[in-house]
């Protein structure tokens, strides 16, 4: 008995208790939430709801969403299936548990499930150490907390239990193949089986493969270049190189075949279309861009045939693959444009991470220390291998070809911080690991010191895991959110249809099972017909910031009914996944206008004003200022450009923004309240006047200016006025921040 060994083995099984402990215990403050959070974990929700309804079969259509005529179902419904399995489940304990507590209860089974392939991975990669320290620092990280709170049953916590598994899987495959190539055939096959999982839970889950198959260029060209600098000659020594990738890219290859071809038949998509819809996704699916698709797979066709093939072989390999790229590119009806609503998605905006706010916005979400270790300290070691002439592991440069390219995608959005936010848990865990082999012999005053700040920097990581987990309970639904809810649910017909903007669009059907105009599972021309994405966000838009209620009307009254060539295009094109009742005219149609779509105002007037040729809207805003304090003269003033004064017995404000050439300017119109009573105001004796709206608060401690567009908005008529004067729009429902509105059309 090695008593050293059980000693080890039950101080790593202690730690790990520890840090799914404390993974759970950080995302418990949202334990209490009536129903999911927010907006998007209601899809999933309502899906697994459907699921377990339909017993355990996918219903083909989703006639909830994007109505008339509803859409196709999407085929990734691993997550909705594993949360009714999670519920099924935990009632052999508890049989009274409802869904929605299983829904709730979810990320946090998946972030504890996340710690056991981190830590084996990280072990893989070094030793148990790092692997003590990917979990810790895979499952604590900020941006991951964010999104897999007690309630939050996105997609985000099974993306990154199946990205540390199809990897951890992925290079264990590997290192066998590279023992026996034969024997590696069973671990061959769970490879593909656990991303083919990822891909189903997530249609993004190709993306670890992709990061697999940027290893075949990027190893064959590393060894080049590793080669030149230690022998310091141009001369190459292929077969060496032939000898030591072989193996690696027989394996690598088997699971990217068979992976996408079974990925091809079920509709699962391929790593390649992935690629092509990432690329429109973020923006990038330029020219350039597009140029380097089809370099990296012509790259990837001539080294494989390098490897395994004589001269004819390579040059048929490398046709093959640019035929595959050029028909990918140009013949696979695989849309290379984004959706208009992804340049209003805070969390897509471009963002440069080589500016100190820029740094600073990734390494808040990440976390400074894994930040560090990932962008100075792998680079560092890597130059240190090569100064004393040791070879670089493709593990390594798998690593270093992972976070380079997670890194990159942050430019495109912080949404995209999760993805950098998994390899540098791992890069991290590899660091501290190997940190630890190549000190613990050396110098006991630099292993104190490294270590000891290590210890340090993840004690502040752990602390703000902590805070952030407890400060993250804003993404409860408001009480005024669910009484609007509870009205619709029980007093809307089963057939109405709710418009709003697309934000609540899950809310809605999740929670009152109600058909929604638009939602956020973005929708393209191939999947919405005859109205995708792009239709109805300009239609949203436009319902509420044209003046003209006419207009909006309209615009609803599209929505009514599709006529019987629209109905008949989308059979055709969908043929027996509609249901009969598909286009089924609505009953009634309710109008939601918000609290929340005052700031969201310039990307519904924007939209709402986008032109198709010039590719280009005009949004406007409600502009709202706090107090400031009192100028000179002791008057009022809100965000150093308006100021309150009396004129004529009755109340003034006077706008003043030199930038714009306006300067003294009395706005016309001022709302504000005396003795709570409300006092309309318009003034319009001079010449220098400014056509817009001042609504006060009733405390004055802040104001909303309102120039004439925003003004006479059917949104502002709504939602500040109740919809008096508007003869289409009757007010059923109100509280402080959700009006509902039914369209008499």
């Amino acid at each position: 008995m090695n008593i050293n060994r059980i000693t080890s083995s039950i101080a790593v099984f202690f730690a790990l208790a520890v840090i799914i402990y404390l993974a759970v215990w950080t995302r418990s403050s949202t334990l209490n939430t009536p129903t999911v959070l927010d907006y998007d974990p209601f899809w999933f929700y309502r899906h697994a709801e459907e699921i377990e309804e339909n017993n355990f079969h996918v219903p083909k259509w989703d006639i909830l969403s994007y109505y008339p005529p509803g859409r196709p179902t999407e085929p990734f419904q691993g997550w909705p299936y594993t949360i009714a399995i999670f519920h099924k489940f935990l009632q052999q304990f508890v049989p009274a548990i409802t869904l929605t507590r299983a829904a709730i209860l979810s990320p946090l089974i998946m972030v504890g499930l996340a710690v056991i392939p981190a830590f084996f991975l990280g072990r893989l990669f070094s030793n148990s150490i790092g692997g003590i320290a990917t979990a810790f620092f895979l499952v604590l990280t900020p941006t991951f907390l964010g999104v897999s709170m007690a309630g939050y049953s996105d997609s985000d916590a099974p993306v990154v239990f199946y990205a540390i598994l199809s990897i951890l899987l992925t290079v264990f495959a590997i290192k066998k193949s590279q023992e026996n190539l034969i024997k590696s055939i069973p671990y061959i096959i769970i490879a593909i089986i656990s991303n083919l999982l990822f891909v189903y839970n997530w249609g993004g889950g190709w993306i670890t493969l992709l990061f697999f198959t940027m290893l075949i260029p990027g190893l064959f060209i590393f060894r080049i270049i590793e080669e030149m600098i230690h022998s310091k000659k141009f001369k190459l020594n292929l077969e060496s190189i032939k000898t030591e990738t072989k193996p690696i890219f027989i394996s690598l290859l088997l699971i990217l075949i068979v992976t996408n071809l079974i990925g091809f038949f079920l509709n699962w998509g391929s790593v390649f279309y992935s690629l092509l819809g990432g690329l429109a996704f973020t923006g990038l699916a330029g020219k350039l861009m597009l140029g380097g698709v089809f370099i990296l797979l012509g790259l990837m066709g001539y080294i494989v045939g390098v490897i395994f093939f004589k001269r004819y072989g390579r040059i048929a390999c490398t046709l093959i693959a640019l035929f595959l790229a050029a028909w990918l590119i140009f013949f696979s009806k695989v849309s290379t444009e984004p959706l208009l609503v992804s340049i209003s998605v805070a969390e897509l905006q471009p963002l440069n991470i080589f500016t100190k706010d820029g740094f600073f916005a990734v390494a808040n979400r990440v976390g400074f220390l894994p930040t560090i270790l990932t962008l100075i300290v792998l680079p560092l070691l890597a130059f240190y291998k090569i100064y004393r002439k040791e070879k670089i592991s493709y593990v390594e440069i798998f690593l270093f070809l992972w976070a380079l390219v997670s890194f990159y995608l942050i430019t495109r959005g912080v949404r995209f911080s999760l993805l950098f936010s998994i390899s540098t848990a791992v890069v991290s865990g590899y660091v501290i690991g190997n940190l630890f082999i190549y000190l613990r012999n050396r110098s006991p005053i630099l292993f104190s010191s490294i270590f000891g700040v290590i210890a340090l920097f993840s004690l502040i990581f752990l602390s703000d895991a902590i805070q952030s987990g407890f400060a993250s309970t804003g993404m409860i639904l408001s009480q005024n959110w669910y009484d609007a809810l509870d009205w619709l649910k029980a007093n809307a017909d089963k057939d109405s249809l709710i418009s709003t903007w697309w934000d609540p669009g899950h809310i809605i059907t999740g929670y009152t099972g109600l058909k929604v105009h638009a939602d956020g599972a973005h929708c393209t021309p191939n999947d919405c017909i005859p109205y995708n994405h792009n239709i109805r966000i300009r239609d949203m838009g436009r319902i509420f910031s044209t003046n003209n209620e006419t207009e909006s009307i309209n615009i609803l009254l599209k929505y009514k009914e599709l006529t019987p060539e629209q109905c008949e295009a989308a059979r055709k094109k969908f043929e027996n996944k509609m249901p009969e009742d598909a286009c089924k005219p609505v009953s009634d149609i309710y109008l939601i206008a918000s609290s929340d779509l005052v700031g969201k105002y310039y990307w519904l007037s924007y939209f709402g004003s986008y032109n198709e040729i010039t590719k280009t809207g005009q949004g406007r805003n409600f502009i709202q200022l706090p107090f400031s304090g009192f100028d000179s003269s002791g008057l009022p003033t809100y965000g150093d450009v308006i100021t309150l004064m009396q004129k004529d017995n009755q109340l003034i404000a006077v706008l003043n923004i030199p930038q714009q050439g306006i300067r003294n300017a009395v706005i016309k119109d001022i709302i504000y309240y005396q003795n709570n009573q409300e006092i309309i105001s318009t003034y319009n004796a001079t010449n220098n006047t400014f056509d817009g709206l001042l609504l006060v608060d009733p405390s004055f401690s802040a104001v909303i200016l309102m120039e004439a567009a925003v003004r006479d908005s059917i949104l502002t008529r709504l939602f500040f006025w109740n919809g008096e004067g508007l003869n289409n729009f009757i007010l059923v429902y109100s509280n402080p921040e959700v009006k509902i509105f039914k369209a008499i059309l």
